[in-house]
């Protein structure tokens, strides 16, 4: 009996283990306990960054008598490869196959019974460069004639770092690609055709993305001018003054002749017809050689045949030994000149002039044959500064004469309009915006700002040797007092008792530097005026041409305004043009800077905050990603363009909202900008 009972029980307990883990529920029996698996994902680590292909591994810990039959690896709960039945533990993840961001991966052991073990979930961050990088050409400019061996440059960003750059010309590699920082190639044009073609660079990154820039046209120029002598001919006996005229072409159009007699200069012309006075006098009679230099716009040199001439001067008549008189009338020297002027003489002679020629520092301007005697000179063709005019008359005979010297400067100016926004206002919240039709009165930009409250101010920051306020007189307008580079310089009633825009002060003559012009509101008024109001409209910039002019960030129109915000050098931590910065991290937000000039930078600052930004120059696009991050802080010029037409133009920066995956922000700031006469 005892027997058949330990059968039984035997019996039951073989069933028992041999059942599944599901079955034991179902009968109501508790479960047999052989152990447990303690699972761990050892690699990566949580919160790392992964790239490219990595190996996840696992770590199974044994807690009883368990077996392990295979590790699963899963990614955001979806298996990743093939189980693992190997004591190793590890699948290979190609991340590039996943979306960059933020994904959990777990391990899941399965014991020899079938039980699922899962380890806690680790999170990582994938980051694959799928990001093309950015490049321009930035020389030569697109329509350049260029000729010999030239640079070829280009700027180029990524949102990682640009590993090279490779030039091409007409779509096959010029050089070797550029590994360094420069991105650059010299380019020997005389080993291709003459005529147009077309430069690019393609950038690559480290991931092995590209990037291609827009096309470049030049023209190629390697073929010099043709010249020739038309007058006098080959062979021909010559006297007293002759005229030399040559005919000069050129693909690229000629930019001067050189006239050469006995291979010496005899004069220079830069405008068709191509003609030298020579006083054949000079020199003495017998055999002379003539020739012509013609120089094309892409600097290629082209020779004329020698012309032999004869020189065949008699003794001069005894009746005519006087030389001519001559003087300089215009530019007198008393005043500065500019732009084109026409310097004119008065020349007589006791029975002719042959003709006027007219120098500058010695060097042959132009001439005239007949009275009255005048050339143009474009100034703007020379540095400012001082210079000597003089002018040559030769009579008939051969007698010359020589003017007195005249001194002149030159002083070629440009005068800027800012508008109101560029001046700093302080407090901002007492200075009102005014239309034409709340003053009856036309107004700079459509706009301007008033104020009656008594100590407030507008400060104006510009780089130039003049400056004036323009502003509005009217019956209720008031006193201001004006600070120039922080010395008050004068007090201006700007009562008027009838309403009119105006010049309220102006100042001329300053050092080619950077000053700063305040308007401070007096809050007093003549016994005339019905209030105080001062009222600031614009200020006009007059700039010698030789330096750069600074303009602060108040010279940029924001969109939107209330996007950006002010900070000052001690906030930022770092030296700032005129003490403060505006910055913004809202994408599509813009500082838009109008300007006259040949060229502009912009400045700014790099920061471990800062992201990228889309420059537009004249409506266009001309660099695609300015990236404004730097580990530390530093001022910086993030942008730069020259050889621009002397022309108005706009420069707008905008916030494209992205970022380097380095930086913590996608923030952009303006500082200021600097403008090339």
């Amino acid at each position: 009996m005892r027997c058949a009972r330990v059968a039984v029980l035997l019996a039951v307990l073989m069933v028992t283990w041999s059942l599944p883990f599901e079955a034991y529920a179902q009968l109501g029996l508790p479960l047999p306990n052989p152990g447990s698996l303690l699972v761990s994902i050892t690699s990566p680590n949580p919160g790392s960054t992964v790239t490219q292909t990595v190996i996840v591994k696992g770590s199974v810990t044994i807690i009883g008598s368990l077996t392990v039959a295979g590790v699963q690896f899963k990614l955001d709960g979806l298996n990743l490869g093939a189980e693992d039945t190997t004591n190793e533990y590890s699948v290979s993840w190609d991340t590039a196959a996943t979306n960059n961001g933020w994904h959990n991966l777990t391990a899941v052991a399965r014991d020899i019974l079938g039980v699922q073990w899962s380890s806690d979930q680790v999170q990582v961050q994938v980051f694959n460069d799928k990001t093309p990088p950015t490049v321009a050409i930035t020389s030569p400019t697109a329509g350049a004639i260029v000729a010999g061996t030239i640079t070829v440059s280009a700027d180029a960003s990524d949102n990682v770092g640009v590993v090279g750059v490779q030039f091409k010309l007409d779509g096959n590699d010029l050089g070797m690609e550029d590994t360094t920082n420069w991105f650059s190639v010299s380019w020997d044009t005389t080993k291709t055709t003459d005529g147009q073609h077309t430069l690019t660079a393609v950038a690559r990154d480290a991931a092995g993305n590209k990037g291609v820039s827009a096309p470049v046209t030049v023209r190629v120029d390697n073929t010099p001018a043709t010249v020739s002598i038309g007058e006098p001919g080959n062979g021909q006996t010559v006297s007293g003054v002759v005229t030399v005229k040559a005919a000069a072409s050129d693909a690229s159009g000629v930019a001067v002749v050189q006239f050469l007699r006995d291979g010496v200069e005899l004069a220079r012309d830069t405008t068709a017809p191509y003609e030298a006075l020579w006083d054949t006098q000079t020199v003495g009679n017998g055999p002379h050689t003539l020739q012509a230099r013609a120089q094309d716009n892409a600097g290629n040199i082209g020779e004329s045949a020698i012309v032999l001439v004869t020189v065949s001067n008699g003794p001069p008549p005894t009746s005519d030994t006087t030389p001519p008189t001559v003087a300089i009338t215009s530019p007198d020297g008393s005043a500065p000149v500019s732009g084109t002027i026409t310097v004119t003489a008065n020349a007589s002679d006791n029975v002719a002039v042959a003709g006027v020629q007219f120098f500058v520092d010695g060097a042959l301007l132009d001439q005239d044959t007949t009275a009255p005697y005048a050339v143009s000179w474009d100034t703007t063709r020379v540095a400012n500064g001082s210079y000597t005019l003089t002018a040559r008359a030769q009579d008939t005979a051969g007698n010359p004469a020589t003017s007195p010297p005249v001194a002149v400067t030159v002083l070629n100016t440009t005068t800027t309009r800012f508008e109101e926004t560029a001046a700093f206002l302080t407090p901002a919240g007492e200075w009102r915006v005014l239309s034409p039709a709340d003053l009856s009165v036309p107004l700079s930009g459509d706009r301007a700002v008033a104020t009656n409250t008594a100590g407030a101010t507008a400060t104006f920051t510009f780089t130039g040797i003049g400056v004036a306020w323009r502003g509005v007189r009217c019956e209720v307008c008031g006193k201001a007092r004006v600070w120039l580079d922080g010395v008050v310089v004068s007090e201006v009633d700007t009562f008027a008792a009838t309403r009119s825009a105006a010049v309220l002060y102006a100042a001329t003559a300053l050092g080619a530097a950077t000053h700063t012009l305040i308007i401070e509101v007096t809050g007093t008024k003549g016994d005339a005026s019905g209030g105080a109001f001062v009222i600031v409209d614009a200020f006009d910039v007059t700039s010698d041409g030789t330096t750069p002019s600074r303009f602060e960030e108040t010279a940029a129109t924001l969109a939107p305004a209330g996007a950006w915000i002010s900070e000052s050098s001690t906030e930022a931590g770092i030296p700032l043009t005129a003490g403060h910065v505006v910055f913004t991290d809202v994408a599509g937000a813009t500082a838009t800077f109008t300007f006259t000039g040949t060229g502009v930078s912009w400045l700014s600052a790099r920061c471990e905050l800062c992201g990228i930004a889309r420059v537009w120059l004249d409506g266009v696009v001309v660099r695609e990603a300015v990236d404004t991050y730097v580990l530390y802080r530093s001022p910086s010029v993030l942008f730069s363009v020259t050889g621009l037409r002397a022309a108005t133009h706009t420069i707008m920066i905008e916030v494209t909202g992205t970022r380097n995956a380095s930086s913590s922000s996608t923030a952009v700031a303006v500082d200021a900008f600097d403008v090339t006469p």
